[in-house]
């Protein structure tokens, strides 16, 4: 390490979600402390930019799911890749981190390590739900993988490819006490006692599209038969914000819109209508009774029937490893399925006191916080072994059409 500290070693981090660029930030505060002169290059968010990485593209924004959003940004996804790696290959990263996102990140990996780079893979892609044979592909495209769950480890391991077990991000962003309930309530502009609902449709651009139709349409069913329950919408960005706007006074129905607050939220909310992802675990991290649900294109919905390994598709389910929560993966707009889910879960009865409990005990299951942490020591240990990578060379600069 000696030669790599006298410059400071390079990492370079992808991530393309709203949710792994959250996690790839609170990765590089953690680097940061351990490597202050680090140089850190990302493609990822504004996350990302505000930990400290220098941003080369904002590719969050670019983020979709389902066949046919992937087949309309094949070209772009394609360039992307290909500059990712003429930067790989001319600044020559000590580590490269790719952060879930695996459609694009398992390659950056792959080619990362041909080119001599240690390679370690931070959020496992979900191999234990789509496409099982994946895992000895992983393996042959990385160094070391950091997994989120228990479960996850145990399943690299028994295929001979080499996994840690640091625990969720998550935990890291909550670590502080909830705020009191009522303080919450305060905090969202939600003073008065009606049932607070949280209506969660994601981040990504194709959920903009399809789930915040279903949710607000879901809302306005569950107002015609609940009319005391307020509504509070978190929106990922700007355009989930506005889009929620219009859809909300389209339909007659009082929403208050927030951007982030989601632990102020989730402190305050009796239920959650949440879509399937990190989010559900926040719901189970502030043990709130939620319906999950998903909405792709039909040729997508059905290739998710055909492959899906798992009984369920929300990773709260996943982890308690039953089905504590209902769950609706669609290709159609049937925002009644999601109000019949919904009322047993609002009104006090046997059906919400059973997963209440259930919540419980599965958020025990989360971990314990410092996942981060564990994760840079991680890195810092791959850096290590890969010490013989350290050797002083001349500095490529970033490219100046990078710096925008």
């Amino acid at each position: 390490m000696a030669a790599m500290s006298e410059r400071g070693p390079r990492i370079l981090i992808v991530a393309g979600e709203e949710s792994g660029d959250a996690h790839a930030a609170e990765l590089v505060r953690g680097l940061r402390s351990l490597l202050p002169h680090a140089e850190i290059e990302a493609w990822g968010g504004e996350r990302l930019r505000a930990a400290g990485a220098h941003l080369h593209e904002n590719i969050v924004q670019h983020a979709v799911m389902g066949l046919f959003p992937v087949l309309l940004k094949l070209f772009y996804f394609i360039g992307l890749y290909l500059r990712i790696v003429r930067r790989i290959r001319r600044w020559r990263p000590d580590l490269v981190i790719p952060v879930d996102f695996p459609g694009l990140n398992l390659r950056i990996a792959r080619r990362a390590k041909r080119l001599g780079a240690r390679v370690l893979y931070y959020v496992s892609p979900q191999v234990w739900a789509w496409w099982r044979w994946r895992i000895r592909r992983i393996g042959g495209a990385i160094h070391k993988m950091l997994v989120l769950f228990p479960f996850e480890e145990a399943l690299y391991r028994e295929r001979g490819i080499e996994a840690e077990y640091v625990g969720h991000p998550l935990l890291d962003r909550h670590a502080s006490p909830p705020p009191p309930h009522a303080q919450s309530r305060s905090d969202i502009g939600a003073a008065d006692d009606r049932h607070l609902v949280a209506l969660l449709p994601g981040s990504r651009r194709g959920e903009l599209r399809r789930l915040v139709p279903l949710v607000l349409d879901a809302a306005v069913r569950l107002r015609a038969l609940r009319p005391a329950v307020r509504f509070v919408l978190v929106a990922a960005n700007r355009d989930f914000a506005e889009a929620a706007r219009r859809g909300a006074a389209a339909r007659g129905l009082e929403v208050q819109i927030v951007q982030g607050r989601m632990a102020e939220v989730l402190s305050a909310a009796r239920l959650a209508i949440v879509a399937s992802g990190t989010a559900t675990l926040e719901c189970l991290y502030f043990r709130v009774p939620m319906v999950i649900v998903y909405r792709l294109d039909p040729l997508s919905w059905l290739g998710a029937k055909l492959v899906l390994a798992t009984r369920h598709i929300g990773l709260a389910n996943i982890i308690a490893g039953d089905g504590i929560v209902p769950e609706i993966l669609d290709w159609r707009h049937r925002p009644e399925r999601v109000v019949q889910a919904a009322l047993p879960l609002l009104d006090d009865g046997e059906a919400r006191q059973r997963c209440l409990q259930q919540l419980e005990r599965a958020r025990a299951l989360l971990g314990e916080p410092g996942a981060s942490e564990r994760a840079a020591h991680a890195a810092l240990r791959l850096l290590g072994a890969g010490r013989e990578l350290a050797a002083p060379r001349t500095s490529c600069p970033v490219p100046t059409e990078s710096r925008s």
